[in-house]
C-alpha cells in the first residue's frame, strides 16, 4: 500500500522542508537498489538548531519528543531528495518507512 507522504504529514499539520546540506562529513541519505537510509539528521529549521541539551536536563521530554519529529521530517526529506525527486510535490517514490533508529 502506497503512503501519500504529504497528505499524512498535512494531517498531522506538519510540513516537509528543503533537504538540509550535512553539517559536517557525511552523506544524510544514500539510496541502494529501492531503499533509503539516512543518517546525521538534526533538529535543523531553517539552517538553525531547533534546540540542544541533555533530555532531564536542558530539554524536557515534551520538547524533546518535538525535536524527533523535526528529526525525522528533515530524515523524509532527505529520503526524497536522495530519489531524485524535484521536491515536495514529486514524494511519490517514496512509500513508507521502516523502523526509525536513534543511536547512542
Amino acid at each position: 500500500m502506497k503512503l501519500d507522504v504529504k497528505a499524512k504529514l498535512a494531517e498531522l499539520g506538519k510540513t516537509l522542508p528543503v533537504a538540509s546540506l550535512p553539517v559536517a562529513a557525511y552523506v544524510p541519505a544514500i539510496r541502494t537498489g529501492n531503499l533509503v537510509f539516512t543518517a546525521g539528521q538534526l533538529p535543523l529549521v531553517n539552517g538553525e538548531m531547533a534546540g540542544v541539551g541533555k533530555v532531564g536536563g536542558e530539554v524536557t521530554p515534551e520538547r524533546a519528543k518535538e525535536l524527533a519529529e523535526i528529526c525525522i521530517i528533515n530524515a523524509i526529506a532527505a529520503a526524497i531528495a536522495s530519489t531524485g525527486a524535484a521536491g515536495p510535490a514529486d514524494m511519490g517514490k517514496v512509500m513508507g518507512a521502516i523502523k526509525p533508529q536513534i543511536a547512542g
